[in-house]
């Protein structure tokens, strides 16, 4: 015998002992469920008209194979002395204590054991002794499927919404059931990632997707209020970008708020591994510096590794335009020669325009501390005189810079004259 819809059939008979519901039977009872019910209706006499009835009928679709005959006697036996105990009680107010409340919810549970099924008791709960206790009809009889309906002893629904735990196991109820599509619910104020084949709390960490289109973060299958990047652990492993525990589509550098503050950059909402400068379209419109996806405060020049290459001049790691040399502080100490904020490879005197607006000499575009005549290659060609790297409006005789050779040259305001 399956272990399955037995359980409402007893119990129904059970309860219709204590709380004066009758019976009728189903094509598919089997031979010795039948004589539970027979001996419920011939020698008890409870009529046919039973708001059991269409429970019963729901119920015994899942049932097959039989229940054994000392079950019978064991079942019919509990049966009669919880409807003995509820007929002093219905006859003696006195008698309706939570001791003997109790007692009838055990008797269900007794019988629940026999062949399966689910009681929940709420005898601590209610003075009503239709009420004390709620019999549970499973998904296809089966326990492992969640919860089709739940009934209070008197037949009526109990179209609860919550956490339900049924002889051990926890089921998200949401109006009297669990729910069979797997998603989000929210229940009492709190949303849960329910799995549909199990009617219980999926073991799930990362966003997943409520059938309104709105993207949730779960922890083990529990909403939780982040903001920041959160990890897809249960799913295809990548990092998300979440405001308030939703699921965001951002292009740009995003805090971590809730974790560890750092900011990551992410594209369409995910975390992209990132080596250079960034643009924060969602933004502010800022580049930022960023380092395997981390920003990094930087000063000096970094190169766009994962895009284009070039070097570009970052201050505190934020992209700055700037015409002149500027110093690799973060990094070797050296200075360079950007252009609109891009480093540029020249040979020749620069222009140290956005800053103190002297003439520099830069070779390959990093500036050069010498003395002496320098051509300006990669400009006008000619020949100016620098000292220590600087142009200096210079007259009189100067050699070539960094030349061997003695011959010196006239020089006129620090131009070549000859």
């Amino acid at each position: 015998m399956r272990k399955i819809s037995k359980a409402v059939v007893v119990l129904a008979a059970a309860s219709a002992m204590m709380f004066g519901a009758t019976l009728t039977a189903s094509a598919a009872t089997g031979t010795n469920e039948q004589s539970v019910l027979d001996w419920c209706t011939d020698e008890k006499g409870y009529s046919t008209s039973s708001s059991y009835y269409t429970l019963m009928a729901e119920q015994f679709e899942y049932t097959s194979g039989d229940i054994s005959a000392a079950d019978v006697t064991v079942l019919e036996n509990t049966i009669s002395e919880a409807k003995a105990l509820y007929n002093e009680m219905t006859a003696d107010s006195s008698k309706n204590t939570q001791a003997n409340r109790l007692q009838l919810v055990e008797y269900a549970e007794d019988v629940a054991g026999i062949v399966g099924g689910g009681v929940i008791g709420l005898a601590s709960d209610t003075t009503d002794i239709d009420r004390c206790a709620v019999f549970v009809r499973y998904i296809d009889g089966d326990s492992s499927k969640g919860i089709a309906k739940m009934y209070y002893g008197d037949g009526v629904t109990y179209s609860t919404t919550g956490l339900i735990t049924v002889d051990g196991t926890t089921y998200v109820v949401v109006n009297g059931a669990t729910p069979t599509t797997t998603g989000v619910y929210s229940v009492n104020g709190t949303r849960y990632y329910v799995d549909g084949a199990t009617g219980q709390v999926k073991d799930y960490t990362g966003i997943v997707k409520a059938s309104d289109g709105t993207w949730y973060y779960m922890v083990n299958g529990v909403f939780k209020s982040y903001t920041g990047i959160v990890k897809q652990t249960s799913g295809n492993g990548k990092w998300y970008y979440v405001v308030n525990g939703i699921y965001t589509s951002y292009n740009g550098i995003v805090k971590n708020s809730s974790g560890n503050g750092k900011w990551y950059y992410v594209k369409n909402g995910v975390f992209t591994s990132y080596n250079g400068i960034v643009k924060n379209s969602s933004g502010n419109g800022k580049w930022y510096y960023v380092k395997a996806g981390v920003f990094t405060s930087y000063n000096g020049i970094v190169k766009n590794s994962s895009g284009n290459g070039k070097w570009y001049y970052v201050k505190a790691g934020v992209f700055t335009s700037y015409n002149g040399i500027v110093k690799n502080s973060s990094g070797n100490g050296k200075w360079y020669y950007v252009k609109n904020g891009v480093f540029t490879s020249y040979n020749g005197i620069v222009k140290n325009s956005s800053g103190n607006g002297k003439w520099y000499y830069v070779k390959a575009g990093v500036f050069t501390s010498t003395t002496g005549l320098v051509k300006n290659s990669s400009g006008n060609g000619k020949w100016y005189y620098v000292k220590n790297g600087v142009f200096t409006s210079y007259t009189g005789k100067a050699k070539v810079a960094g030349s061997s050779s003695s011959k010196t040259y006239n020089v006129k305001n620090g131009l070549l004259s000859n």
